[in-house]
């Protein structure tokens, strides 16, 4: 009997070559509605005349903070309504070991996956999974693990290949223009970082109705970006997806459960998941 995939799912990650902390997005939903997800969210960002791709790196500016709060409040409608889910994972780059970066992207991947594809999805479903395209060496390696079980890291109680475990059918490239979930992984990821990175700041922000002199000892790519923080949060908060800022000096949702998932990776201590990746 032919396997027909029925939930797909959309990753990328944020700052896996500088700074602290490094992350992982990923937007998930039932295969059905993936192309009228697709369509309502292009028709809430036709007022843009978007000509290319928006991701976080564009969030520096007045323009592209604008359609990532578009693409945000779109996400948030739409997760309050379980139509989609979005989980990014968080982590510390002092858990991350320096041997091999491929082998450390692939694992939080794999820390991911089994969080959301085998935790946050109820009942049967098999998976289609793509990831962006410039950055799938980081897939080539992960998909090695998981088609071969190849290390111990990896391996299960009974030996089951893991590709099975989670019920994927298939793991793909595809270039993010082309795929606006793609795009929506990116912005949550690098949202994730940044709340991380400059909560300190952000505190101290003045808030969007500032004086210049207010505004004298910030970036202004951190203005757009604080705004877009703080809006986000607002929306979490007024529709009550459980997502805190301020308690946790950065974004994380402590029940998993809820739509928009962010979670701080946790060193674990036992012969399967080693406190150092």
């Amino acid at each position: 009997m032919n396997r027909v995939s029925t939930h797909v799912g959309f990753s990328d990650e944020s700052h896996t070559e500088q700074g602290c902390w490094t992350s992982i997005g990923m937007v998930t939903m039932k295969k059905s509605s993936l192309e009228q997800l697709e369509k309502e969210l292009r028709e809430e960002l036709q007022p843009f005349e978007l000509k290319s791709e928006i991701k976080w790196t564009n969030t520096k500016k007045g323009w592209g903070s604008k359609v990532a709060r578009a693409i945000c409040d779109f996400i948030v409608k739409k997760a309050t309504k379980y139509e989609l889910r979005i989980d990014t994972i968080i982590v510390d780059k002092k858990y991350m070991s320096n041997k091999d970066k491929k082998e450390n992207i692939s694992k939080i991947y794999y820390s991911l996956l089994k969080n959301v594809l085998e935790c946050r999805w109820c009942g049967e479903h098999v998976w289609d999974l793509y990831a962006d395209e410039n950055k799938s060496m980081w897939w080539e390696k992960l998909k090695f693990f998981l088609e071969h079980n190849s290390t111990q890291w990896f391996q299960t109680a009974d030996g089951m290949e893991l590709r099975k475990m989670f019920d994927i059918y298939q793991i793909s490239p595809r270039k993010s223009q082309s795929s606006i979930f793609l795009q929506v992984a990116d912005i949550f990821a690098g949202m994730a970082v940044f709340s991380r990175s400059y909560y300190d700041e952000y505190e101290s922000w003045p808030g969007p109705n500032r004086t210049l002199d207010d505004t004298k000892h910030y970036e202004p790519k951190k203005h757009f970006r604080f705004n877009l923080l703080r809006q986000f949060n607002l929306n979490c908060k007024n529709r009550k997806l459980g997502v805190s800022l301020k308690s946790t000096r950065g974004l994380h949702t402590p029940d998993p459960k809820k739509p928009i998932n962010f979670w701080l990776y946790v060193a674990k201590t036992n012969s399967h998941d080693n406190a150092y990746f």
